[in-house]
């Protein structure tokens, strides 16, 4: 090879890798990518699953405001930063005395623990696309591009190097030993026990969270920062929700594949002003919710048999035949199967009415979204669910636990 061509090469070589990748991402300048959140205050269990139970939950955070002004959880968009900057939110919170729950008799005790919990857009489930020797049914794979990832750190605030608004920084320390040498230390206290194995994150579009001991720590502050890893790729704004929870993570996340410990995180891309009083009202993308349910009882295959438009069109073509054998095992027909699933597959929630530690009466929903231009049926016409179908289900959306 003559020495022309290797120039040449070389050239070719450097100018290919001067990319960034931002241009494959849909413009989103009108999304701040560093933002602070500024103070929430911690939430007890009574306040949880009245956010839970609530119509809208971005609307009980905004109108929940304490004495302070506090926010008890917070709703927001992000766009992705620019190259060499980390992008992302951060927020500060303060260890509470006690905790009072009305209309227990008992004293209230000061908290031991604290979840922090933040959750990105909008779900994601893990498969394999691979086609060799596959003996297992085949599976319809999640939409990859409305999915964003965000990394939780937690720590002291007298610890966080960052300046909020301006740039995220991190909780950690540094040192000279007695040789001269620079000894990191690393301050942040936010251990992740989502998934198995070590040191990590949970990825994208899943819930993250720690717990962390304030026990003896009453009146000290934290800073909680939610630092972007990725955009989704469709729409280039980050919709999340995040919140801080006066007790241990166990009590109100039952698994790491929960969707449903806070809602209708997946917005409208569309930036939104804050009224003078409150926080951005972003409008809930259609369906989303219906989706975390059915991703929250393992029945995202069936889910996505019925609503095409909400998962990825990268499905094998007999991904729903085994759907159409359970729902619809006499005439093999999708839409009579659809029907079947969404007739005999609901969620409840609880009434309006619903105090804390009174599930009053529930309200069974459909699964499947009211929007025909989303799901394949129309589930306004359909029959009340049938009990005694072998294929019927109770999915349970929202139940406080006693007092």
């Amino acid at each position: 090879m003559s020495s022309r061509t290797i120039w040449a090469l070389a050239a070719l070589t450097l100018f290919g890798c001067d990319r960034k990748g931002t241009d494959l991402l849909p413009d989103n300048s009108e999304f701040e990518s560093v933002t602070t959140i500024g103070d929430l205050r911690v939430i007890s269990s009574q306040e949880y699953w009245a956010y839970r139970n609530a119509g809208d939950p971005q609307a009980w955070c905004s109108d929940n405001t304490d004495e302070n002004g506090s926010y008890p959880c917070y709703y927001g968009q992000l766009g992705m930063p620019d190259a060499g900057v980390r992008g992302g939110a951060s927020y500060t919170f303060t260890v509470p005395t006690v905790t009072a729950i009305e209309g227990v008799e008992d004293e209230p005790e000061p908290i031991e623990n604290v979840c922090v919990v933040v959750d990105p857009e909008t779900v994601f489930w893990n498969h394999s696309m691979a086609q060799l020797e596959r003996e297992t049914k085949p599976l319809i794979p999640d939409f990859h591009d409305d999915d964003g990832d965000l990394d939780l750190f937690v720590g002291l605030s007298s610890y966080y190097t960052g300046s909020p608004g301006v740039e995220l920084g991190d909780f950690r320390g540094f040192y000279t030993d007695s040789l001269g040498r620079t000894i990191e230390i690393e301050y942040g206290e936010c251990e992740q026990r989502g998934q198995t194995f070590g040191e990590h994150h949970a990825g994208r579009g899943a819930l993250e969270f720690c717990d962390i001991d304030v026990e003896g720590r009453e009146g000290v502050q934290f800073t909680v920062v939610l630092e972007t890893f990725s955009v989704p790729l469709n729409d280039g704004a980050l919709g999340f929700g995040t919140m801080v929870f006066a007790g241990d993570c166990d009590d109100i996340i039952a698994s790491p594949s929960e969707e449903l410990v806070i809602p209708e995180e997946s917005m409208v891309a569309e930036a939104v002003s804050a009224p003078a009083n409150g926080l951005p009202d972003y409008a809930t993308l259609a369906c989303t919710f219906n989706l975390e349910v059915a991703v929250s009882a393992e029945v995202e295959q069936e889910f996505c048999c019925v609503h095409p438009e909400m998962c990825s069109d990268r499905a094998p073509d007999d991904s729903c035949d085994s759907f159409i054998a359970a729902y619809d095992p006499d005439t093999s027909d999708l839409f009579q199967a659809s029907e079947s699933f969404c007739q005999n597959t609901v969620y409840s929630q609880l009434s309006p009415d619903a105090e804390y530690g009174n599930r009053a009466d529930d309200d069974k929903i459909s699964l499947c979204c009211t929007d025909t231009d989303i799901a394949l049926v129309d589930v306004s016409g359909l029959a009340p669910p049938d009990t005694e179908n072998e294929y019927y289900r109770n999915i349970s959306a929202t139940i406080p636990p006693a007092p």
